[in-house]
């Protein structure tokens, strides 16, 4: 059987690297933690570098480092500021802006469901989460001086 936009993932399809026994790809719900790229595009207004920054921690950007797009996330900076700041117009023009931005948004995994057509699930880090709650503890032990070891 097939859904709207092609054949529904098989559940128990075998196991890839970097995707969950589900077959979807593992996001850190912590975000991006590595170094963000540079601007792509000529000359980034102050608003679009700092959107620029907020996307490259977000937990989406662990797939798009993979992917070598960041010219398609810097447009879809520009696109969507351009779209948010004209919100008011009605013109052909800008609702041909605000399609684009939601396709981009789609494209890049910025809604949910993207996120499910695009197979990405964010996860939490269990290893890390288990060394917040409970830190390691160090056992004592009793030893005796005049007792040789």
């Amino acid at each position: 059987m097939s859904g709207s936009r092609g054949p529904l993932s098989n559940p128990n399809a075998r196991h890839l690297r970097g995707k969950s026994a589900a077959g979807k790809i593992q996001l850190p719900m912590e975000g991006w933690q590595g170094p963000i790229p540079d601007w792509p595009l000529l000359e980034g207004l102050q608003p679009e570098l700092e959107r620029w920054e907020r996307l490259w921690r977000t937990p989406m950007a662990a797939q798009w480092v993979r992917m070598h797009i960041d010219t398609v996330i810097a447009r879809y900076v520009r696109v969507a500021l351009l779209a948010e700041s004209f919100d008011h117009e009605t013109s052909v023009a800008m609702a041909n802006i605000k399609g684009e931005a939601r396709q981009l948004e789609s494209l890049l995994g910025l809604n949910p469901s993207a996120l499910k057509r695009l197979e990405w699930e964010i996860v939490v880090d269990e290893v890390e989460e288990q060394r917040e709650v409970a830190p390691a503890r160090r056992r004592l032990k009793a030893v005796d001086p005049d007792v040789p070891a």
